[in-house]
C-alpha cells in the first residue's frame, strides 16, 4: 500500500473522530419536558449543547392540545418568569431569584397535528403522539431552536387534558462519524485480508465490544434537568440509552444546595411522573388513584463543595460539581448514575430560593467502543504497511 493511500485512510479517520457539533444558525434540542396543568401551573425546560430555558407561568394550559406555545416575557403580569441562556449570554424575565425583569427572551411553540380531537371521557390517556418543538431566544445575535419529541395526554375533564412533553437527544453529528468511520475502515481492510490484518481486527473487535459492553446494571443518564424550587414546584427529567425518567410536584423543596433527593412516588407534594426502562413502565400520578402507592424509585444529588451559609438577596452560585446516583424500580431494577453541576439562587436566606441541575453527556460505551475499533484497525493497517 503507497504511504499516499495511508495519508488517506489517516486523514479520513481524523476527520471523522473530530466532526465538530451541528450549531449553527438553528440550535438543536437534545433533552426537554414540559407540563401544562388545567387549573394547575405551566412548566417547561428545554435545553441543548450550550444553551437551555425555563420557563413557568402560575395558570393552566387552556385551548387546543395540538398546539401550545408561550413567550418568554412577563409583560408586567408577575404570572411569568424564567431564564434563557446561550454561549454565555443571559436573560431573564418575570421575577427571577428575587430581581423583577420585564425583557422579552423570546418565545416557543409546540405542534403535534395528530393529537386526537376530544372531549373524551375522564380517566382516559392518550400517550406517545409525535410533537415538533420550536421557537427564537432573544439572547447575543438571536438564535432559532428545534426539536422532535412525543406528547402524552391525561384527562380529569372531558377537555382539555394535562399535558406532558418528552423531547429526546438527537444522535450527534461526531457519533455518526465515528459510525462512518467504522464501517468505512473496516470494508477497506475486509478487501486487504492477511494474517496480520485478522489478527489486529480480532484485537479491535474485542477491545471495542468489552467497552461496548460495560453499560450492564448500571444505567448512565446521557442528558438530563432539573428544576427545585423553595416555594415553587418542582421537575425534573432524565434520559439515557433506553430509559427515561418525568418528574413534576407541586409544592417547594428546601434548598440545600450540597445534597437533595427526589422520591418517584405520589408523596406529599401531588406528584406526578413516569419511569420507564426497556419496555418496562412505572407510573405515579396524584390525578389517578390507581397510581397511589406507586414507588418507582428515586434520585440522589450530591454536591460536596456547594458553599454554605447566608447569602444576599439575588445571588447566584453556578457551576458547582456534582453527582447524581439512583434507582429505577422498573423490571429488575435499575441502578442508575450521572455527573454535571448545579446552580443556586438566594433570596437572603441560608438556602437557595432555586436550584438548578445540568446533567451532562458523558461518552457512551458503544461511541467509546467504535473509536477502540477504529484505532485498533488503524494500528493493523499501519503495521501491515511497514511490514
Amino acid at each position: 500500500m503507497s504511504r499516499r493511500y495511508s495519508l488517506f485512510i489517516i486523514a479520513l479517520v481524523a476527520s471523522m473522530l473530530f466532526v465538530p457539533p451541528a450549531q449553527a444558525d438553528t440550535l438543536m434540542i437534545t433533552f426537554g419536558a414540559g407540563a401544562f396543568d388545567v387549573g394547575g401551573e405551566t412548566r417547561v425546560g428545554l435545553s441543548g449543547d450550550g444553551w437551555f430555558m425555563s420557563y413557568t407561568f402560575l395558570g393552566g394550559m387552556s385551548g387546543d392540545p395540538r398546539s401550545q406555545g408561550g413567550s418568554l416575557v412577563d409583560g408586567g403580569f408577575g404570572s411569568f418568569s424564567g431564564v434563557v441562556q446561550a454561549f454565555g449570554d443571559v436573560c431573564t424575565f418575570g421575577f427571577f431569584g428575587g430581581v423583577y425583569s420585564s425583557a422579552n427572551c423570546g418565545f416557543f411553540r409546540f405542534t403535534a397535528p395528530d393529537y386526537p380531537p376530544g372531549p373524551m371521557p375522564p380517566g382516559t390517556v392518550v400517550t406517545g403522539i409525535p410533537v415538533t418543538a420550536t421557537g427564537h431566544l432573544n439572547v447575543g445575535p438571536g438564535y432559532d431552536f428545534f426539536g422532535e419529541g412525543t406528547v402524552d395526554g391525561f384527562y380529569r375533564f372531558p377537555s382539555p387534558p394535562d399535558l406532558r412533553y418528552h423531547f429526546a437527544a438527537v444522535p450527534d453529528p461526531s457519533t455518526l462519524g465515528l459510525v462512518v468511520m467504522g464501517l468505512g475502515v473496516m470494508a477497506w481492510a475486509w478487501r486487504r485480508r492477511r494474517q496480520v490484518w485478522r489478527l489486529g481486527a480480532l484485537l479491535a473487535l474485542l477491545l471495542g465490544g468489552g467497552v461496548a459492553s460495560a453499560q450492564a446494571t448500571t444505567l448512565t443518564i446521557t442528558a438530563g434537568d432539573a428544576i427545585l424550587y423553595r416555594l415553587g414546584d418542582s421537575s425534573l427529567g432524565f434520559i439515557g440509552d433506553g430509559w427515561s425518567v418525568s418528574y413534576y410536584a407541586q409544592g417547594g423543596r428546601a434548598g440545600d444546595g450540597s445534597s437533595q433527593g427526589v422520591s418517584f412516588t405520589l408523596g406529599l407534594l401531588g406528584a406526578v411522573g413516569v419511569v420507564q426502562a426497556f419496555g418496562d413502565v412505572c407510573t405515579f400520578d396524584y390525578h389517578n388513584p390507581v397510581d397511589a402507592a406507586a414507588d418507582c424509585g428515586f434520585v440522589q444529588f450530591t454536591a460536596p463543595t456547594y458553599p454554605q451559609g447566608v447569602f444576599p438577596l439575588g445571588t447566584m452560585i453556578l457551576d458547582i460539581p456534582m453527582t447524581v446516583a439512583g434507582h429505577l424500580n422498573v423490571g429488575p431494577g435499575y441502578d442508575f448514575v450521572g455527573q454535571g453541576t448545579v446552580d443556586g439562587v438566594y433570596d437572603g436566606t441560608s438556602t437557595a430560593y432555586l436550584l438548578r441541575y445540568h446533567v451532562a453527556a458523558v461518552p457512551d460505551p458503544s461511541t467509546l467502543g467504535l473509536v477502540a475499533t477504529g484505532l485498533g484497525l488503524m494500528a493493523c493497517a499501519w503495521g501491515r504497511r511497514q511490514a
